[in-house]
């Protein structure tokens, strides 16, 4: 995958995605500029996304875990019951 760039008109959204080479490529980052600045004029936000270094999978087991624990404490408060430890 190579940088891509979505505009969202609707959402005034650039979309800048750019991989693990592009990322710290200081050429690409100058070339970048302009645009941002365009989008600033425009009243656009540039989003720009990173590729990172980690285990995308076991991040977001992690991250969906959290997310089941936080929603059963919620519900649990909303019953008026005390919330159940889950294993972690």
């Amino acid at each position: 995958m190579r940088l891509e760039i979505n505009i969202r008109d609707d959402d005034k959204l650039v979309e800048i995605w750019l991989t693990n080479g592009e990322k710290d490529d200081e050429d690409l980052q100058r070339r970048l500029k302009p645009l941002y600045q365009t989008c600033q004029k425009r009243g656009y936000l540039a989003a720009v996304f990173q590729s990172g270094g980690e285990d995308l999978t076991a991040l977001t087991g992690a991250l969906l875990t959290s997310n089941r624990r936080r929603m059963a404490e919620q519900a649990a408060r909303q019953d008026g019951q005390r919330p159940m430890e889950l294993a972690r």
